[in-house]
Formats: C-alpha cells, structure tokens, sequence
C-alpha cells in the first residue's frame, strides 16, 4: 500500500492569538457592544426611571405650595386639553427630583373655592410658585419648555401676580367663595331636574323665589343689628323741660304784642294829636318791654 511521505514542515500550523491581539479580543469586543446596545439604553430611558406620584392639592392642603418650588395644574376631568397633559405631567413629576420642585395638580371640580382664590377661567391653568411668589405658566406645554422653564429658571422673566391678585389675599378668598356658592347652586339645579323631574323652568322660578326670601331675611337681620348696635335717641324730661319753656316765652309775646294792638286802637278811637302822639308813645313802651322779654337787645 502506497503511503505518501508526509512531511510536518511542508503544513502550517493554525495562527497562535498573541496576548492583547486584535483577533482575540474581537469577539469580547463584539459582546460589550451587544450589552451596552441592550442594557444600557433601557436603564437610561423613563420606563426605568422610578416614577413619582403628582402631589394632589385640595382646599385643606393647598398653603403647603407657599414654601419652595412648585409647579401646580387646574385641571377639569372632561377636559380634552387636559388629558392630553397628563402624560406630560407625570413625566415631569418623574424627574421633578432632578429639577428640585413638586409638581401638583389641582381638581376645579372637586374644589370650586381653590379654583376662585388662583381666578382660574380657563383650563388647564398652570402656576409657578417660588416661596409663596405665584407666576402663571403661559408658554407651550410640552415637556421639554416646562423642563426647560424651571431648569433655565426662565420663571424669572415673568411678572409675579400683583397683591391684589395673590391668592393668599382676603378677598380672593372670599372669590372663592362665591365660585363654591355657584357650583352649589347648579348642583341644587341638576338635583331639582333629575332627581325630582321638574322642568327646567321650574327650577330657575324655586331659586329666584328662594334667592329673594334669603335677601329679605338678611335684610332684616342687618336691619336689626343696626338698631341694637345703634339704638335711636327717645326725648327726655330735659327736652320736654326746654319745650315747656319755649312755650311759656311764647305766651308772653303774643300777650305783649296784644297789649300793643290794644293800645294802638285806642289812639285811633281818640281825637287830636295830642292823643296820638301819646299813643305813639305807649307803643314804643310796649315794643321796648316785649323786647327786654325776649330778651332781644333793642
């Protein structure tokens, strides 16, 4: 059997990897790659981020945004405008760590009042507030320009709400007030056409009618306040003294002046000018003494 001369020298051996060779580390190389294409986009992205619950604001809570940063949003639950934010709220309450503020978000259905102290008259309505300083959000409302908002501190070069206009004033709260007295009244309205089926019309005529009663009734209530805080002065024994008095010098003019008619009669009775001029006489003694009576300088 014919067996060929098999030299070793005439085969190359299979390369041998160098330490730190390219051909080696290649298929390292290749798995780093692979991990970081895989791993470290997701532990980088806002689906791994630990998400954060918006701070929910109500009318006994709400003063706790008068200390730091806060971004607050009115919203309404049927407000298309306002379910198209809420994605980008949570995702800005997400990294509200990094931005170093809380972000809330208030109910105006479930708190009338609160949305009567902030005047909020159209939704959403978002706030900026630094230390009990309020500033309204008035720009886009994607998540990247409110991002940019507070990390840029852009707030600053938005005027703050004037006294007058702050909810911590006196009045916006009592605003507020009236906003809850609204929304009562058109709860009142729904309940009288739903629940007991009376025409509308019906309705509006029950409230009026009840409006009208209760503005009488605190009519009279003030009415009476008034008079007990301020009672009306009931002449006494001194007036009745002075009118007594007035009375008497009043006799005693008329008396007088009759006195003096009586003796002008007289004069005119008599003949001569003698009598007349005695007359006259007696009238100017009788002026003089009604006089000294009244005590009228003559």
């Amino acid at each position: 059997m014919f067996v060929p001369n098999f030299n070793p020298s005439s085969h190359s051996a299979p390369p041998r990897c160098l330490p730190f060779s390219f051909h080696c580390l290649l298929p390292y190389v290749l798995l780093i790659l692979i991990a970081l294409l895989t791993v470290a986009p997701g532990t980088l992205s806002d689906d791994n981020v630990l998400p954060v619950p918006v701070r929910t604001l109500k009318e006994e809570n709400w003063k706790e945004m008068l200390e730091g940063e806060w971004l607050v949003k009115f919203y309404a639950p049927w407000c298309p405008a306002c379910q198209s934010l809420v994605p980008v709220w949570q995702r800005l309450s997400d990294r509200s760590t990094q931005l170093g503020i809380t972000v809330a978000d208030v109910d105006v259905t479930e708190n009338a009042a609160l949305s009567g102290r902030f005047f909020v008259t159209a939704l959403p309505t978002i706030y900026h507030v630094k230390d009990g300083v309020f500033r309204q959000y008035l720009h886009s409302r994607t998540e990247q320009d409110l991002f940019n908002f507070v990390i840029d501190k852009r707030w600053k070069g938005v005027e703050p709400l004037t006294w007058y206009q702050s909810p911590t004033a006196f009045h916006m709260a009592a605003l507020g007030l009236f906003f809850q007295f609204s929304v009562e009244v058109r709860n009142l309205h729904t309940t009288i056409t739903t629940d007991y089926a009376i025409p509308v019309w019906g309705s509006y005529l029950i409230i009026a009618v009840a409006t009208i009663l209760v503005g009488l009734a605190l009519g009279l209530f003030f009415v009476c306040l008034c008079d007990a805080v301020c009672p009306r002065r009931v002449s006494g024994k001194p007036a009745a003294d002075g009118l007594d008095s007035d009375e008497a010098a009043g006799d005693v003019i008329n008396d007088d002046e009759s006195d003096v008619h009586d003796d002008r009669d007289t004069g005119d009775d008599s003949s001569g000018a003698g009598p007349r001029a005695e007359t006259g006489a007696g009238a100017g003694a009788g002026a003089s003494e009604a006089a000294r009576r009244r005590n009228i300088p003559h």
